[in-house]
């Protein structure tokens, strides 16, 4: 095993604007190292690719928190807010084997690619709306502009959220963002914000409509398919999910293309690169970092390391997704690249349910945003941008952009 000290510690301050030099430098030494993460916490970065879904599937590597020592969960808690998430309340992120299988059957009704294809004219009318009311030619921040009000919107009409409720959810939205929920007690207030919300609207079935996953989550709950103390936990996840990685991959998206206006301008002639646009940049600048804490339930070996049992781990998504011996030229940003196997959405019985409409959105803002405003362009350099600095997601707080003029109006 390679000693700690002779490695960079990725999820440092100082490698918050690019980690990737550091994820490389874990790569080259290695396929998982064993790292001191903050005072009390020693964990396992597993970055190879192969070895990254290997990970993903052992059946000896858990994501319930009850496999957590003592102290790795007390350390955990104080940490960021997105790694709370997963150690708050029974969901798909926070359980394993039945009762992972029944929750996500029962989720997998709602999140389908059917589902997800026919809403398709009405995401891109909800981009576009959105569009609208940007101050063009001046200067906006798309993350609170447009990137949160968006997936907020998406989500809220999946979901059944009814239109008072959704102003709600994008104020709670742009504090998780924006890294205000870090501040004092700031996620707790978050979470009893949702849950006083949901609540509510979980108790009064004839607010929703038929057809949402609220909707369906109510029946479900009714006919003894999830737990009534699950329903909540499944409802948090869908907020945080739903909103916050796609909130992120867009904002990201858009700033990787607005530094290199090439790559935008042919996006724009040639929009049947989209799709492998969209996949390129999950590859390269995706929203995750890692996935949720996992831990050891029993001794195993896993790359020739041996982990104890209550070991916690962390898969680097975003160092898999640059890994030489996975991709050519990792480091390159190349819209046209043939085959993409990235593991931004992850791997496995816990790989992303929402990835289809994550695709969708993703796609269908790139498109309207790149053909409407031709000349929009960032007010900072790229370089420069803040990067929020935490362990889980990856982009900027705020994304100052002057808009051009809109083609459309």
């Amino acid at each position: 095993m390679t000693p700690k000290t002779a490695l960079p510690q990725p999820f440092a301050e100082q490698h918050a604007v690019d980690p990737y030099p550091a994820y490389r430098a874990l790569l080259d030494q290695g396929g998982m190292h064993r790292m001191t993460l903050r005072p009390g916490l020693e964990a396992w970065l597993v970055v190879d690719h192969g070895l990254v879904r290997e990970a993903l599937t052992h059946p000896a590597i858990s994501l319930e928190s009850r496999h957590a020592t003592p102290e790795a969960h007390e350390a955990i808690m104080a940490g960021y807010t997105e790694e709370k998430q997963s150690f708050f309340g029974q969901h798909l992120l926070a359980v394993d084997g039945a009762d992972h299988t029944r929750m996500r059957r029962v989720m997998s009704r709602a999140l389908t690619a059917r589902r997800f294809q026919a809403m398709a004219p009405e995401v891109e009318t909800i981009a576009h709306t959105l569009l609208d009311d940007l101050p063009a030619p001046g200067h906006a921040d798309l993350t609170s502009a447009l990137v949160v009000p968006f997936t907020i919107s998406v989500l809220a009409r999946l979901m059944g959220v009814p239109e008072p409720g959704r102003k709600l959810l994008t104020d709670l939205a742009n504090k998780v963002v924006q890294g205000q929920a870090e501040e004092d007690d700031g996620f707790g207030q978050v979470i009893a914000e949702l849950t006083g919300y949901f609540s509510d609207l979980l108790d009064s079935p004839d607010e929703v409509p038929a057809d949402s996953l609220l909707a369906m989550l109510i029946d479900a709950r009714a006919d003894g398919a999830i737990r009534p103390e699950e329903t909540l936990s499944l409802v948090y996840q869908l907020f945080f999910a739903g909103h916050e990685s796609s909130a992120y991959l867009m904002t990201n998206a858009i700033a990787v293309l607005l530094s290199r206006p090439d790559a935008a301008a042919e996006l724009r002639s040639h929009p049947d690169l989209l799709d492998g646009a969209v996949e390129e940049l999950l590859r390269w600048e995706g929203s995750i970092k890692v996935g949720s804490w996992r831990f050891a339930t029993e001794p195993l070996e896993l790359g020739g390391n041996r982990l104890q049992t209550g070991d916690p781990i962390l898969v680097v998504l975003a160092a898999a997704n640059r890994d030489p011996e996975k991709f050519a030229a990792p480091d390159d940003f190349d819209i046209r690249r043939q085959s993409v196997p990235h593991v931004a959405f992850g791997h496995g019985p816990h790989h992303c349910l929402g990835a289809a409409l994550g695709r969708l959105e993703a796609r269908t803002l790139l498109s309207a945003l790149l053909t409407r405003f031709p000349d929009i362009a960032l007010d900072i350099p790229y370089e420069d941008l803040h990067w929020r600095h935490n362990l889980i997601m990856r982009g900027p707080s705020h994304l100052p952009v002057t808009l051009g003029e809109d083609r459309h109006q």
